[in-house]
């Protein structure tokens, strides 16, 4: 169990206490209960036999990020909007970070490969020009609201063309922290799915990275999709994998549900103040337990892929959320998964940050296009983004870095004053260590003692 960990944390020596008012995943399952809960349009909101849907933060937006002036993660900074992120840095500084921290234990001795499960919009995986372009538009200059829905309105337009998807921005933002650890792109393969990172005149391993996409797709076929992203990067000889979801999973028919009200309903928060106000007698806290719960978890499709996969050369890493709870959801909720949290530039936990077991810096990113790999395309860093979809690379960055060694140290800490967070109790910090010793499986050896 997780919880188990917490018994092995004081051994580091640095405790965060962190106030909270629940210490694990929503455990609620009211579509057992009578009455269900209604939809805003179904009389069924939540239908164990639609199954589950991954969702991101383009499909799901949180007020957290809305409430700065930006929605699905991404954003425009001007001096004239109010309410602008006012700390920004680039990929660089996290990556320069990410590669000090794994290689102090020597350089990488072993070709590993990086899988990224994400939603392509049925194969975007690069950002388009209309992205880099953004800042040319005009938005609300007083009301941040108002000028979300109309960042959401253009980013709604790129994706429409096919110039975005969240996992082009998630890919983008792991090639730009390779990218600072001194690899280069060697191009594009496999109907654009797969990019080799090598770096140039030396003997440092490659790294591959393989994209699998999730778009339109349920988790029984995510599942076997990620299963068959990691057979192909076996069948070219690499044997250590991070995976990385920076994504969440909810049932099929509340993201249906949501989907069909978006107009009406913006934002997850607004949704679920409406499904509570049509469902007398829960409350919202009740409602979004339900609501964020997958169904027929103990025979959820992906979670049985990741049990069979997880080994010492495999490794499981995922976004925490974005709707600053007490918790991460899942699959960063699973034991076998590393949550991810975000923490701003200053290195207090974000805004919108859900808890999770390792925190790293997740906003605000400024866009950039590195090593050209969207193009001839001018960085544009007035495009900002943020989320745990963007801390959760920087994490599994390091453990392809990690797995590199014959044995991993699992050494990632930001710094000994902005120290990795656990949700709790006790609300206590959590090396990588810590996080990958105890997965319910045999591990021994993954992490040096």
């Amino acid at each position: 169990m997780k919880t188990s960990r917490f018994s092995l944390v004081i051994c580091i020596g640095i405790i965060l206490l962190l106030a909270a008012c629940s210490s694990s995943a929503p455990t609620a399952d009211l579509e057992t209960l009578a009455p269900p809960l209604k939809g805003i349009k179904t009389e069924l909101l939540i239908d164990p036999t639609r199954g589950n849907c991954p969702i991101d933060e383009f499909k799901l937006p949180g007020e957290g990020l809305r409430a700065k002036g930006s929605t699905g993660g991404i954003g425009v900074v001007n001096d004239i909007y109010p309410n602008i992120p006012t700390t920004l840095t680039y990929p660089a500084p996290t990556g320069r970070y990410v590669r000090n921290a794994a290689w102090q234990y020597g350089k990488p001795k072993t070709t590993t490969g990086i899988l990224i499960v994400d939603d392509f919009q049925g194969g975007i995986y690069r950002l388009g020009i209309g992205v880099f372009k953004l800042p040319s538009k005009s938005y609300n200059t007083q009301d941040p609201i108002l000028r979300a829905q109309e960042i959401e309105a253009a980013t709604n337009l790129l994706q429409l063309n096919r110039e975005l998807s969240h996992g082009a921005l998630v890919f983008n933002h792991t090639a730009a922290l390779l990218v600072a650890a001194g690899y280069t792109q060697v191009g594009f393969l496999i109907n654009e799915s797969m990019v080799v990172f090598t770096i140039p005149n030396s003997d440092i391993p490659s790294i591959y990275v393989h994209l699998v996409d999730t778009e339109g797709f349920d988790t029984l076929i995510v599942a076997e999709r990620t299963k068959t992203g990691l057979g192909i990067l076996r069948a070219l000889g690499v044997s250590r994998i991070a995976v990385n979801m920076s994504f969440s999973i909810v049932p099929c028919s509340v993201l249906n549900d949501f989907t069909a009200n978006r107009l009406a309903y913006p934002t997850f928060q607004s949704y679920a103040a409406e499904i509570t106000a049509i469902n007398s007698g829960y409350t919202l806290n009740q409602v979004y337990a339900a609501i964020r719960r997958p169904v027929n978890l103990a025979v959820e499709p992906l979670w049985t892929e990741i049990k069979s996969q997880i080994s010492e050369n495999t490794i499981f890493v995922a976004a925490s959320g974005n709707y600053g709870l007490t918790y991460p959801m899942y699959p960063a909720a699973w034991q076998e998964v590393i949550s991810v949290s975000s923490h701003d530039v200053g290195g207090g936990l974000s805004s919108f940050s859900n808890r999770g077991e390792i925190m790293i810096t997740g906003d605000w990113f400024r866009l950039t296009n590195p090593a050209g790999i969207n193009g001839g395309y001018t960085p544009a860093p007035d495009v900002v983004y943020a989320g745990t979809s963007f801390a959760a690379p920087a994490v599994t960055v390091f453990t392809a870095y990690d797995l590199a060694h014959e044995i991993p140290q699992c050494g990632l800490r930001q710094d000994q004053s902005t120290p990795d967070l656990a949700y709790g109790p006790p609300w206590r910090n959590v090396r990588l260590a810590i996080a990958t010793k105890i997965f319910g499986v045999d591990i021994n050896g993954y992490c040096a003692r």
